[in-house]
């Protein structure tokens, strides 16, 4: 490696870990990882196994408009959403690593990506807290990524991921006070010993109602599982249950409140109307399992959130489409789509 890309390497690196800890240490370690590859735009995004991916942050050059693009429609045909539901694994992921044959992938690049110009994408996944990644995203109008390019970051990804590690150490023993806006904790999140008691929680946690965090408290006391854990609260929001990664400390679990998105009252929204599509076909468990498979979950995930096992939510997807008249997911996403954007009546019961 050349003397001045190592300088290069050693002052970035200075900037990251004098940020550890605080709100700015994402923000750092995407421009640190950005500037060892040349890219025109940048956008900083939370991967999740419940929900939608979140825009965190973006580059002013980043249309705001496609923003809302993504969030109202697009991020149904993310391959990048798919991808970390199927596999949470972390590293660098380039667009051409996604199969191109899908039509989630097809749309995405036919049609999402043409609005900004951008004709190349490469994403890179940090290690997991409770199903869920942060990534930094590298796109570029004029040129494609490179190969070297791809070489260098495979290369530095596990220091990436190193100080990351050492970043929610850090901020996991940090008074809830000096949290300001971190992205890694921005949620209501509480960390308990193996006993199930409290040893840390995000200023958000406080915010939570009294029932709520009682319920919540309860399943800690339960311990740890040594794999993820979906469930349902009462309230309507979803509790991820993990015990934390190596490196942020030792038999302790970390539960992380996802709040429950607001239902839309009006049916101007395209994602209200395309699910009205399946009102009269459906019982309320089919419609709950469509939802949850237009969002991208796998029947695995699927069966974990509902308490179902794989073979019910097999089933219950063959009767889905036995009543759609459909045989495949494709075919579930353009009747859904094409309910969106109101070019199709409703389904049959």
């Amino acid at each position: 490696m050349k003397p001045d890309m190592l300088e290069k390497i050693g002052r970035g690196l200075e900037a990251v870990s004098q940020a550890l800890g605080s709100a700015t240490f994402e923000q750092r370690l995407a421009d640190f990882l950005g500037q060892m590859i040349p890219h025109d735009m940048m956008t900083i995004a939370r991967y999740s196994v419940v929900g939608p991916p979140e825009f965190l942050a973006h580059t002013a050059n980043y249309p705001s408009e496609l923003v809302q693009r993504y969030l109202e429609l697009y991020h149904l045909f993310d391959p990048y959403a798919s991808y970390w539901s199927e596999t949470r694994k972390p590293g660098p992921v380039f667009l051409r690593d996604l199969s191109s044959g899908q039509r989630k992938v097809g749309r995405y690049i036919r049609e999402f990506l043409p609005e900004s110009g951008i004709i190349d994408e490469m994403g890179i996944f940090l290690p997991p807290l409770a199903g869920s990644s942060l990534a930094f995203f590298f796109e570029n109008v004029g040129r494609r990524f490179a190969k070297s390019e791809r070489a260098l970051l495979d290369a530095l990804f596990p220091l990436a991921a190193n100080l990351y590690k050492a970043h929610l150490a850090v901020l996991f023993s940090t008074s809830p006070t000096d949290q300001t806006a971190s992205p890694a904790a921005d949620q209501p999140m509480l960390i308990t010993d193996e006993a199930g008691r409290s040893l840390w929680a995000t200023t958000s946690w406080a915010a939570l109602s009294a029932s709520t965090r009682a319920q919540i408290e309860a399943l800690a006391r339960h311990g740890a599982d040594r794999t993820l854990q979906i469930r349902s609260l009462d309230d309507g929001n979803t509790l991820l249950t993990e015990p934390l990664p190596a490196g942020t400390g030792g038999e302790m679990q970390l539960l992380w409140v996802v709040r429950a998105r607001d239902k839309l009252a009006t049916h101007a929204d395209p994602l209200v109307a395309g699910m009205q599509v399946f009102d009269s076909a459906l019982t309320p468990r089919e419609r709950e399992i469509v939802e949850l498979v237009l969002k991208g979950y796998p029947t695995s995930l699927i069966a974990e959130k509902l308490a179902l096992s794989r073979g019910t939510v097999k089933n219950h997807r063959r009767r889905i489409y036995h009543k759609l008249d459909i045989t495949t997911e494709r075919e579930l996403f353009l009747m859904f789509l094409d309910a969106a954007l109101g070019t199709a009546p409703a389904a049959e019961s």
